[in-house]
């Protein structure tokens, strides 16, 4: 089976952490056979230099699609899932680590379940520097677990999935909109899509306090809005599990970064 990896990258992310991520892609027991890079606006002069780096030391593999002014990430994942060759795409963030045996073992089970549109795992999560564990992010396994999870939360660790390339564009693609994952996964759900996880660790995911930050405030509020009326209009929740909805994830967004990192921790390690 051949895969191809998609990888956004902008000029915030930190030159240590994305060679640590592409690195972790080319030790894998089970190589890709495409590394697509989206350059999401202008990136710096270290990253460009670490991605020449790679592209000299693998040049079949690596494919660079350049976006010229920054744009949202669901954008630019639409643009690299049209530039990806292959009908199985991976996705793969720019600081996070793929465990070595990732792709060998999403493989496998895409191979026994070919009738599979999209298939994820669980993460382990770090620290920002990756030095300590602080909890695995685990998701539920079937189909049927699945519709319900995602009334209450999102049910895949984007980082995780690998997806079939035919089925994203007959469903629509990623939308350009804030939590384009959450959406895309209720619109995948809507269209009578397979989907799973496997009950196994598969990506090693960096936090911080900065990804606490951007889930917080105002416009964490509206984004959860815009979330939540999707899954009403996908037929995916009641309109009184609209409302206690965005009642619950309001108040979990104007909470302090602390107090979140306390209630995520105790929710993941349960």
């Amino acid at each position: 089976m051949k895969i191809s990896v998609l990888m956004p990258i902008y000029e915030k992310e930190k030159k240590e952490y994305f060679e640590q991520a592409i690195k972790s892609i080319f030790i894998q027991t089970l190589k890709p056979d495409e590394v697509v890079i989206v350059e999401d606006g202008k990136i710096t002069a270290s990253l460009e230099n670490t991605i020449e780096k790679y592209e000299k030391k693998y040049p079949k593999l690596i494919k660079r699609v350049k976006i010229k002014n920054k744009s949202n990430l669901g954008k630019a994942l639409a643009i690299g899932v049209e530039n990806c060759k292959n009908e199985y795409i991976a996705r793969m963030d720019a600081d996070d680590v793929c465990l070595e045996t990732r792709f060998e073992e999403q493989t496998k089970i895409l191979e026994n379940n070919p009738n599979l549109d999209l298939l994820g795992g669980y993460i382990d999560e770090y620290n920002e520097d990756m030095t300590e564990k602080i909890s695995t992010r685990k998701v539920p396994i079937k189909l049927e677990d699945i519709k319900k999870s995602i009334k209450w939360q999102c049910p895949f660790n984007h980082s995780t999935i690998i997806f079939k390339k035919s089925t994203m564009l007959k469903v629509g693609n990623y939308k350009d909109i804030p939590m384009e994952d959450y959406e895309l996964w209720a619109r995948m759900l809507a269209n009578n899509c397979s989907m799973m996880n496997c009950d196994k660790v598969l990506v090693k995911y960096r936090t911080s306090t900065q990804m606490y930050k951007r889930r917080s405030g105002i416009k964490r509020i509206k984004d959860t809005y815009n979330i939540e009326k999707f899954l009403l209009s996908y037929k995916i929740i009641s309109k009184t599990q609209f409302y206690f909805n965005i009642v619950i994830r309001s108040i979990y967004a104007i909470l302090p970064v602390k107090i979140k990192k306390v209630i995520i921790s105790t929710f993941r390690n349960k």
